[in-house]
């Protein structure tokens, strides 16, 4: 009884992963062709003192 148990859980899990694996692959956003911005240094700047400041009124 104990191996039969034991053959039962491994195919239940095995059944379980593969199907979250189906599923996560099929929902999943995928970013095949996604060109990064361009942010060059005055912008950078420009958004750390907008986060700073937004900070500072926590």
């Amino acid at each position: 009884m104990n191996t039969l148990y034991k053959t039962t859980l491994l195919i239940t899990m095995a059944v379980v992963t593969w199907k979250v694996v189906k599923i996560e692959k099929n929902t999943r956003f995928k970013l095949r062709n996604f060109d990064y911005p361009k942010i060059n240094n005055a912008q950078s700047k420009s958004l750390l003192d907008i986060a700073s400041h937004d900070l500072k009124d926590i």
